[in-house]
């Protein structure tokens, strides 16, 4: 919505998992400990949650036990809250009209993933010509192999590119 022009802020972008978790996190940093909601209750109940932590967190499944969503393993090694700040610097990035495109340094969260600005930028705006099947790092996309005829999935040169530090 924001870089559709349809909302300004991630606040105001309805209908989207961003609001959803903007909303759950409110709840949760406003709510004191005894009258906080079960987590069944919030508005990101059915979304996987954001914090995933790679170098503790053991690789594999972690199915959710409530069945309000498939996996309770987050995906990326960041805060909800710098993830929101990273989706909406993200978006405001890809439109050169939109104000505040420089509002936060992205590059602190964006090293983490191992990559550069630039190279997030590019990725955002070409997902889907550049991951064809498998999304992630080229040394893990290299070692996966699909389920069916055990082929290793082939890295594209411009995901390699723009991974290398």
């Amino acid at each position: 919505p924001i870089r559709a022009c349809l909302a300004r802020t991630v606040e105001e972008s309805d209908f989207t998992s961003a609001k959803k978790r903007l909303t759950a996190l409110l709840i949760e940093t406003t709510c004191d400990v005894s009258n906080a909601q079960p987590p069944d209750s919030l508005p990101d109940r059915s979304l996987s949650p954001v914090p995933n932590d790679q170098q503790r967190d053991a690789l594999g499944l972690r199915p959710n036990t409530t069945g309000s969503r498939c996996s309770d393993k987050g995906f990326l090694n960041m805060t909800s809250t710098e993830y929101l700040e990273l989706l909406d610097w993200t978006a405001r990035q890809t439109r050169s009209d939109q104000v505040g495109g420089a509002l936060m340094d992205a590059s602190r969260l964006l090293e983490r993933a191992g990559l550069k600005p630039q190279s997030w930028i590019a990725m955002v705006s070409d997902f889907g010509s550049l991951f064809h099947h498998v999304a992630g790092q080229p040394h893990e996309i290299a070692r996966t192999r699909s389920l069916r005829r055990q082929i290793r999935f082939r890295v594209r040169s411009c995901v390699q590119a723009a991974f290398a530090a």
